[in-house]
């Protein structure tokens, strides 16, 4: 199975509350939270092995709104946690895939790279 990694340029809200989370991973590389249930504990790895939890979660609808947006974000907590250990500025990239041992994980600022070990395709 060929891997795939999801690019992110951080905006401002991104580095100093929290990440916005892009609909096209929601389902096809994340869970679909459901709006008013607990956040989702994800757990991640950097390009390092060291582990983070972020915390998935949507926005309930407001009473008597037309058009709901989900508007998938990961909570202050876990994500800003990261962005300070990691000295994150606007307009840097993140990169996040699931890894052939089945962890999601994140790198920043350089995309993986493809590599090919006995058969095996991997982006590390």
């Amino acid at each position: 199975m060929e891997q795939h990694y999801y690019k992110k340029t951080l905006s401002k809200t991104d580095v100093e509350q929290k990440l916005i989370v892009q609909m096209e991973w929601l389902g096809n590389f994340l869970p679909v939270p459901i709006p008013g249930s607990e956040a989702i504990p994800i757990p991640v790895k950097d390009e390092l092995g060291k582990d983070y939890t972020f915390r998935l979660t949507v926005r309930s609808p407001k009473p008597g709104e037309l058009r709901y947006d989900m508007k998938p974000e990961f909570m202050f907590k876990g994500w800003h946690a990261f962005v300070v250990e990691k000295k994150l500025q606007v307009g840097e990239s993140i990169y996040i895939w699931w890894d052939v041992r089945g962890h999601i994980r994140i790198k920043v600022r350089v995309p993986p790279r493809r590599y090919r070990l006995l058969g095996t395709t991997f982006l590390y």
